[in-house]
């Protein structure tokens, strides 16, 4: 059985750097990042400049990154070598020439997210669809800084043609592969009775498929017979909608290759601060939940692709069929703090599967959680910090690093200068190589895979 183990540890010394997850500050931006990477075995420093704009419904970032190595000459004297692979391309295919270029764009972004129109082309890492059943918080992000992916995601409701009735959510993890991709298509059939309650049911079909698991190891090539396809049908019921009080239930059917499960739930806001849901989930033998999630992109090959597949010849690594239930809660005050977790298989904490959680962390619950602190409290200082653990035996394995991924970033706001220093550290604990250097441009067959950067940024 394959495992990956990885641990993210980000900090970061910064003034109004930009961050993927929160929204982007109005007005021009321009960064310049250093910092020393280690590609193919060679140090390479580079050189980054990082200008955005950001007015209302447009915004755009570009990240022009120059990687360049110092060499001494057969005379002696120094040389100035350009990692030119990161901007020319001999006899490339149209997949090469869009992956190398695209990615010299972070981010453009028309409208924002829950709008009746948005569009986001390049970096995102909150990507979901619905009630979160299929697609929950996937990132194309996870190679950053050394591989960046150029995505797009695109919702129109019918409500900005005056058709309430219809919308749409889409997305493609990265457009030059098109491996990752999926959407779900609604209606509100009642709109028209202008019946409280009724008249906002909706009713979705989604899908997400992954045409090459295998897109990140260049030694085995993806087939037909690799495709991972989910798709589903799901009821959203609008039951409560005041500012107090908040209720929205519904009911999700999710079929994964011969495995299905029936989700009900109900969630909503308290006082427009709280956050909350709770779901029941009844499900048939190896159904995976949250299968294309935030860690997606880092384990596309791992225990539970087998299980997907079919692979699995350990009777104890299979998922038995049972009834278990997910719970998430947050809280926000606007421009002071957010926060959410999520707790997935909680009735899995009272199983006692044969396999430690390390052997099979399929069989146990996963926790995520998010959360931000804003410059508003302390003025000068915020905070970001993400935790996802899967394979939690127990609540004192929260503090284990085993199959869990770590993130937090702080930073210091000092008038428009940004000054940041961040630290990536990746542990994988068998040094797999479900994950090679072709296109990611980091090996991470080393149990520990290490990068700094140093930025400075000034806000126009």
């Amino acid at each position: 059985m394959k495992k990956n183990i990885i641990i993210v540890l980000l900090f970061v010394l910064s003034v109004k750097l930009f961050s993927q997850g929160m929204q982007p500050s109005e007005g021009m931006g321009m960064g310049i990042g250093l910092s020393n990477q280690n590609i193919n075995g060679l140090n390479y420093q580079s050189i980054a400049l990082m200008p955005e704009l950001n007015l209302g419904f447009f915004g755009i970032g570009l990240n022009v990154d120059l990687r360049f190595t110092l060499k001494i000459s057969a005379e002696g004297e120094p040389a100035f070598e350009i990692l030119q692979d990161d901007w020319i391309i001999e006899d490339g295919t149209p997949k090469e020439y869009l992956s190398l270029y695209l990615a010299k764009i972070a981010y453009i972004r028309l409208g924002q997210k829950d709008e009746n129109f948005y569009l986001k082309a390049g970096q995102f890492n909150r990507a979901t669809l619905g009630n979160g059943s299929i697609l929950s918080d996937y990132s194309n992000m996870q190679f950053l800084p050394e591989t960046r992916v150029f995505g797009l995601a695109l919702d129109i409701d019918g409500a900005l043609f005056n058709f309430p009735y219809i919308g749409f959510e889409s997305f493609v993890g990265n457009i030059a592969a098109v491996d990752v991709l999926g959407g779900r298509l609604y209606t509100r059939p009642f709109k028209a009775l202008s019946i409280p309650v009724l008249s906002n049911v909706e009713i979705a079909a989604s899908g997400v498929i992954d045409r090459d698991p295998y897109f990140y190891n260049s030694e085995i090539d993806s087939s037909s017979d690799d495709l991972v396809s989910i798709y589903g049908v799901d009821v959203t019921i609008p039951f409560i909608d005041t500012p107090i009080f908040g209720l929205n239930i519904y009911g999700d059917m999710v079929f994964q290759n011969e495995s299905s499960a029936q989700i009900y739930g109900l969630g909503g806001k308290v006082i427009s601060l709280i956050n909350y849901k709770l779901e029941y989930i009844n499900q048939k033998e190896n159904y995976i939940a949250d299968y294309f999630n935030a860690s997606y992109d880092l384990n596309r090959t791992s225990t539970n692709f087998d299980i997907y597949h079919g692979n699995i010849s350990d009777p104890n690594e299979i998922i038995p069929a049972k009834q278990d239930m997910a719970a998430s809660l947050g809280f926000e005050i606007p421009k002071i703090l957010y926060f959410d977790a999520r707790l997935t298989g909680i009735l899995s904490l009272f199983d006692t599967p044969a396999l430690s959680a390390e052997e099979a962390p399929q069989l146990y619950p996963s926790l995520k959680g998010t959360l931000h602190i804003d410059d508003e409290i302390l003025k000068i200082v915020s905070a970001d910090f993400f935790y996802l653990k899967n394979g939690m035996d127990s609540f004192n394995s929260i503090i284990d690093p085993t199959n869990a991924i770590i993130g937090g970033s702080v930073s210091y706001y000092q008038g428009n200068m940004v000054v940041s220093f961040i630290v990536d550290v990746k542990y994988n604990g068998d040094a797999v190589d479900n994950i090679d250097t072709t296109n990611v441009d980091e090996s991470v067959t080393e149990q520990w895979i290490t990068n700094t950067q140093i930025a400075v940024n000034f806000k126009l």
